[in-house]
């Protein structure tokens, strides 16, 4: 007799957690998906998505009559062999270009991003140049 009081009693208890739980839970929503979040930016604001785009290169030798091809590396192409500087095999040019009569160019070149300095290299004699900061 006792047991089945007590067995009676763990019933009830157990229906009454189990009941408050449940009704408790239904009382307000919990899931709320947008509690504490701000509103994204828009995407212009934090992270401008192109990797390519166009960058103004100006080169000019000051070279009356002298037309060059110029080429622009994202490294550099010049290594020196046996004291004598060669232009490395397997590097490939970015952009190429040649100059007018008068040895400038004046113009843009698309290319990546990611570049932060280029090399500006022409075979004609003339040496070889680095250009930093080719993007704001």
């Amino acid at each position: 007799m006792r047991q089945k009081y007590l067995k009676g009693i763990m019933i009830v208890a157990v229906t009454i957690v189990f009941g408050s739980l449940v009704t408790g839970c239904m009382e307000k929503d919990v899931y709320n998906p947008d509690a504490g979040k701000q509103p994204l930016p828009d995407p212009d604001e934090y992270f401008g998505f192109e990797t390519r785009g166009d960058v103004k290169l100006l080169v000019n030798y000051d070279v009356p009559g002298f037309t060059a091809l110029v080429e622009v590396y994202d490294e550099d192409p010049m290594e020196t062999v046996e004291g004598t500087p060669v232009k490395k095999e397997g590097v490939e040019a970015i952009f190429k270009t040649y100059t007018d009569n008068n040895g400038k160019y004046e113009g843009e070149m698309h290319t990546y991003f990611r570049e932060n300095s280029i090399f500006v290299y022409c075979g004609m004699g003339i040496t070889q140049m680095r250009a930093t900061e080719c993007r704001e």
